[in-house]
């Protein structure tokens, strides 16, 4: 069934198996199920629920889970439960919002518009429809899910179904002095990449799991030197090879280790595929909708992988330099917001109580900014795999974007941006407006101060009569800045800083 040709001696895995070779893997090879094949029983409907759990009677003889499956299972199943019905009440609710928020947008388009009470209507009545009957046709899939968290913490039938199936076909757990010995192993394999279990490094608890799974499976083909086809809903790189985008098989790594510990072939199948050819080599009954039903599972997991861990290695320096630059940058912006609080405010509604005002506030915003990149920086999960080099592990792709700055600019010297305010007494500072609030005292009365900015003030004032409009032109040249008064009856003046 394998290419016999020394040609692609040493290149497994870098060309696609044929649909033949996993067909003739499903009748002959060891099948290991992984812990999400098991716990998508729990996002099924009942109808793919009992196609998948035929197929596993069907190759019994040659199932095997290892004991980190099962383990994994044991303390999962209840929650995938919870997260499937979740959605049962978070979708709508959602659904509810953005409903909402549509209704809000045509009432605010047919008021502007002018438009009738029944024209209107027609706009409306379309999008409470649809609402309507998306719900219903939630509630409806909602009803057809036979489990509840109930029925799964007592009598679980899934439970039930597979221990019958797994009876016998499940793996012993490691000897506590073999666990600690594989869990260094794994320490030291994440350091370089090895697969599988490197892109669950990031993770705070079971980031061995892959690994302690892919140990058990070498364990077994040795025990019992029989190829091993690995089910799974996965997508992680660290199992699967890919090539532009396609995906080819189990990463090469894989297929050579276990080639040189057991001397036996390996092949790896998402569970879509294995229900494809399993209904052509078992002769199965898998119906469309169920094959969709696992595909969707292993988008939704694609898209969790996207979305979760980045990996980073970086010199030690860098990581030293980066966490010294952030905590420079939160420190000093501290001092700033200190030393803003600090300053005369001004009376109320002066020119120079707003400037203030506003640079207290922005100076809050800059703590709070900088104390969340460094404590985003901080919460980053970090291994030592030499001692001049830190393997740092983003949670997702907008941290690792910070990252990625972060080491472009420690690596090339770029000053780091500090978002602060102006120096209080630049234009536009304090200090500035201090100034400006003592040239205008001896030309405007009873005024308070409506908006500042670097480039305009404006002010409401009583009227014009006491109000010297050529001395206040002369300060809106002399300070840069456009001068805005407006009485109460409408009236108003502009003194421009350039004609």
């Amino acid at each position: 069934m394998e290419i016999d040709s020394t040609f692609v001696n040493g290149f497994e895995g870098l060309w696609r198996r044929s649909m033949d070779d996993y067909k003739h893997a499903i009748q002959n090879y060891t099948i290991v199920i992984d812990t999400n094949v098991l716990l998508d029983l729990y996002r099924f409907n009942p109808g793919a629920r009992k196609e998948l759990l035929e197929i596993l009677r069907k190759v019994r003889e040659r199932l095997w889970i290892p004991h980190q499956v099962a383990r994994e299972y044991f303390s999962r199943r209840v929650d995938a439960l919870k997260d499937q019905l979740d959605l049962f009440n978070s979708v709508p609710r959602e659904l509810e919002t953005l409903h909402n928020r549509a209704i809000t947008q045509v009432n605010n388009f047919a008021r502007r518009c002018s438009l009738s009470e029944q024209d209107k209507q027609s706009l409306v009545t379309p999008l409470q429809q649809a609402l309507t009957s998306v719900t219903s046709e939630i509630e409806r899939h909602r009803k057809e899910l036979d489990l509840t968290l109930e029925k799964v913490a007592s009598e679980d039938p899934i439970l039930e179904d597979l221990a019958a199936i797994l009876d016998d076909r499940t793996g012993k757990p490691f000897q506590p002095e073999e666990e600690s010995a594989f869990i260094e192993a794994y320490t030291e394999r994440v350091k370089s990449q090895i697969p599988p279990g490197y892109r669950d490094a990031g993770k705070s608890e079971n980031a061995h799991g892959d690994y302690f799974v892919w140990e058990q499976m070498i364990k077994r083909s040795v025990e019992t030197k029989a190829p091993t086809l690995f089910v799974t809903s996965d997508v992680k790189e660290d199992w699967f090879y890919k090539s532009a985008g396609i995906t080819v098989g189990a990463r090469p790594e894989l297929i050579s280790e276990m080639r040189e510990r057991a001397n036996t072939d390996f092949l790896i199948q998402q569970l879509s595929s294995f229900l494809r050819a399993a209904r052509e080599s078992l002769g199965a009954q898998v119906s469309e909708a169920t094959y969709e039903a696992a595909k969707n599972v292993s988008l939704e997991l694609r898209r969790e992988e996207e979305r979760g861990t980045h990996h980073f290695a970086m010199p030690r320096p860098v990581y030293e330099a980066i966490l010294s630059h952030l905590k420079n940058l939160a420190s000093h912006a501290m001092e700033e917001l200190r030393a803003a609080e600090k300053m005369e405010t001004g009376r109320p509604h002066s020119i120079e109580h707003a400037v203030n005002s506003r640079l207290v506030t922005q100076r809050r915003e800059s703590v709070r900014t900088r104390m969340l990149d460094l404590e985003t920086f901080r919460g980053c999960p970090v291994t030592f795999s030499m001692p001049d080099t830190v393997d740092l592990f983003a949670p997702n792709r907008s941290v690792a974007r910070m990252i990625e700055n972060l080491i472009e600019a420690v690596e090339y010297d770029t000053a780091f941006e500090t978002d602060l305010p102006e120096s209080p007494v630049s234009k536009g500072g304090p200090v500035w407006a201090k100034r400006l609030e003592n040239a205008l005292a001896p030309y405007i009365d009873n005024y308070t101060t409506r908006s500042v900015s670097r480039d305009s003030v404006s002010f409401n004032v009583d009227e014009f009569s006491n109000v010297d409009t050529d001395s206040i032109r002369g300060i809106a040249k002399s300070f840069d800045v456009d001068i805005h008064l407006l009485t109460p009856d409408g009236l108003g003046f502009t003194a421009r800083a350039r004609r």
